[in-house]
Order: C-alpha cells, then structure tokens, then sequence
C-alpha cells in the first residue's frame, strides 16, 4: 500500500506541469490589487488539491479538481502591502506537494502612468503618450484572453485604451470588470468604427455620444484635413446630455468625455495612433486631458469580516479560502 501511496504520488507530479503569470506585465503597486493567472496542465490521472501562496503576510489558498489529460485555469486576486520580489505558488495533494513555481514581479512607482492596451487592430502602431514627454509611461498590451473577469484585475491601471475591438471577444465577466473599474476610478479611452457597431450593447452603455455606424476616416496626411469615407464625425445632436467636448475637427465633434461612477470615458473618432491626433496632443491641455492621471479618489478601511464579491467565502484566523469566483475584500471604494 505505501509503494502504491509514493507511486500515486509520483506519477502524478511527472504528469502535471503548471503556467503561472503575473497580471499587468509583472508590474504591481502596493496597496493595489495584482491578478496572478495560473494554468495547471494535466496528462495523467485527475488530481485533487489546493494551490496556495503566501504574500505579503496573508496565505491564499485555492482547491483544485483538475479531470485526466485536462487542464484548468484559476485567478487569484493578490494584495501587496509591502515591496515583494516574487510570487511563490506551491501545489499540494493529500498534504504532500506536487510542485511549485516561482514568478518575479517588479514594483511601479506611483509617479508613472501605468497604461494597458486592449488592441483589435492596428497592431503594429505606436501611440503618442509613449512619445517622452514630462512624465514617465509604462505600457502593457492585452489581448482578450488576458484580461482578467474581476475589476480587481485592472486596480492598478491608470487608463485602459480599447481600440477598434470587437465586443463580442469579451466575455459577459469581463465587460463587467471594465465597468466596476470605471465605477471605482479608472479611465477608458475609446476608439471604434464599422463593422463593430458602438451604438448598442456594451459600448452604446459607455460611450458619451450616440452613434449608430461609423466608418474609418482617412487620417493618413497629418497636414491635412482628414478626408471623411462615411458618415463618422459627430455633430451636436449626438452628444448625450452633460458631456465635454474636449476637441473640434474642422469645426465638427471630434473627442468627447463623461463621467462614469468616479471615472471617465473618452471617445475619440481620431485613432489614438493617428499622426493627427499625435499633433493634436502636443497641445498641453488636450494631452492631459487624454492622458493624464485621473485621481481615483476613495477611502480604505480595514473589515473585521469577510465580503463576498460573488456568493460566499470561508476564512479561518489568517487562513483564505478562496476559488476564481471569490475575492476577499482589504478595501472598500466609496
């Protein structure tokens, strides 16, 4: 029975193999939530467990149930108090552990824009807030199946640009995230055209204009004029109620803003990566007004309880149980 025991044992640790990421590039900030992604996969036979890692003082733990010749992912949601170098997540079953892994992650400091990139196309263009400038940026591209589906996922971002997307690659999770994080402070620039309408559904929730089709314009000769394919320019009449307009084309809506809970959307009919728009943000005031800081004002408290984010979550003395699904709360945003 032992030979089999340490045989059972082996066999597994030879056949499962594990992939752990740290969210936002590696970059965290203290005091800030920081996504950890990790994939178990599993060529041998099904493996129940727990994955756990201790972070600046506090022990996650996760159960696992991993099927034969599967694999599995799992989020967690980790909060650093202090300067950390290093993610260490360890896989146990039946008490005995299977394997570990070790991820570095590099502390931001509070002084630099911290800028995600959600691209669906123009891949290959660069943007003009990654230009130098006064003030430092560090930028991070995501594709959908990066982003993670709690608002906690995006904590630590200054601005998330979505470009041309397709909303149908988010999931229902996901696009929920956004909005908690726009409610809680973050700011979401916007840029979109045909054939992803962005009059309806989740973008027609967040955009400060209606719109029903677009069409790209040509903005290639920055010393012109840009040429008009369709109709695409906005006018007066599709601007919602209390919104700024932050820039006029030719006399015509170009960039407009709202508030969102304590956070902001701009939507540009001008690519973010166009060289219009990179003459355009050489003007000081619309350069911040695009890129610049938005001051997530909220207050913390310490909870002498757990709150759920989903449904419930059990917690015994510095002990957390927690799943994908379930988030323990450090903070509270008012």
């Amino acid at each position: 029975v032992i030979f089999l025991t340490l045989f059972s044992y082996k066999e597994a640790h030879s056949s499962i193999d594990i992939d752990a990421e740290p969210g936002l590039g590696g970059f965290y900030r203290t005091e800030q939530w920081l996504p950890f992604k990790v994939i178990l996969h599993n060529d041998g036979q099904s493996i129940q467990g727990t994955l756990s890692t201790v972070f600046s003082g506090m022990k996650y733990e996760i159960p696992v149930d991993v099927p034969a010749n599967s694999q599995k992912k799992f989020f967690l949601y980790l909060y650093p108090t202090k300067h950390e170098r290093e993610i260490k997540i360890s896989l146990h079953s039946n008490k005995s552990l299977i394997l570990e892994d070790v991820s570095k992650i590099e502390e931001l400091d509070q002084s630099i824009s911290f800028v995600g990139i959600l691209r669906g196309s123009s891949l290959s263009q660069s943007y003009p807030f990654s230009e130098e400038g006064e003030h430092p940026i560090r930028v991070i591209n995501f594709t959908p199946e990066d982003l993670p589906e709690e608002w906690q996922g995006y904590d630590a971002l200054d601005i998330m640009i979505v470009d041309n997307l397709n909303p149908e690659l988010l999931s229902s999770a996901q696009k929920n995230a956004f909005k908690q994080w726009l409610l809680s402070g973050g700011k979401l620039l916007l840029y979109g055209h045909y054939p992803h309408p962005l009059g309806r559904g989740f973008y027609g929730d967040l955009l400060p204009v209606s719109i029903f089709k677009t069409s790209t314009p040509d903005y290639s000769n920055k010393k012109d004029s840009p040429t008009v394919t369709s109709e695409l320019l906005l006018n007066t009449n599709t601007i919602k109620k209390d919104r700024k307009i932050v820039q006029h084309v030719d006399g015509v809506p170009a960039i407009v803003k709202a508030g969102y809970g304590m956070g902001e959307i701009i939507y540009s009919t001008i690519p973010y990566y166009s060289p219009l728009l990179s003459d355009l943000v050489k003007n000081d005031t619309i350069r911040r007004e695009l890129f610049g800081h938005n001051k997530r004002l909220f207050l913390r408290r310490k909870l002498h309880i757990t709150e759920s984010l989903s449904e419930n979550i059990s917690a015994v003395d510095d002990k957390l149980l927690l799943s994908w699904e379930y988030i323990f709360y450090f903070t509270v945003i008012y």
